[in-house]
């Protein structure tokens, strides 16, 4: 397990985008889990290389508080390592286009979580442009400032 604080002034912010898959379940989603034994098979073939990223550079940048470093590491996983390039295209909507603009615009990190559809982004001083970038596209926003004790969050409208 590789742990350590947020660097100091993060904010989190998701973004839920509004496509077919959202809340449907396995039963009546395109993303079902037959989709998803599949790409389980995809990260069984990359365990290695995306092992040695999150030990050698992820864990680095985290105890360095580098975000621009760990946003890249978690940007090489989900399209080279894992099952985030086939789950965007099976999600359908904009998700790969709304990591790009986030990446292009500065904000440090952004990802799809887990099979997603929803997006995490991390940034510094970047929080307006990400939920600019995520209400252009429809995306429910949750923002979030961890304190590093326990996570406190805020639902709000912008």
């Amino acid at each position: 397990m590789i742990w350590d604080t947020y660097p100091e002034g993060t904010k989190i912010i998701a973004g839920i985008p509004d496509i077919p898959s959202v809340g449907k379940g396995p039963e009546t989603s395109d993303v079902d889990v037959f989709s998803l034994d599949w790409v389980r098979h995809i990260d069984r073939f990359n365990a290695a290389k995306v092992c040695y990223w999150l030990l050698m550079d992820f864990a680095s940048a985290l105890k360095q508080h580098d975000l621009k470093k760990m946003g890249t590491v978690l940007y090489d996983i989900s399209f080279c390592g894992t099952k985030g390039a086939p789950l965007i295209a099976l999600h359908g909507g904009d998700l790969l286009g709304i990591i790009l603009e986030m990446r292009l615009s500065g904000v440090e990190v952004c990802f799809m979580s887990s099979a997603g559809p929803g997006l995490v982004a991390m940034t510094k001083d970047k929080s307006d442009k990400a939920i600019e970038i995520f209400k252009k596209h429809n995306c429910k926003v949750i923002e979030i400032e961890p304190d590093n004790e326990g996570l406190k969050y805020q639902l709000f409208k912008r």
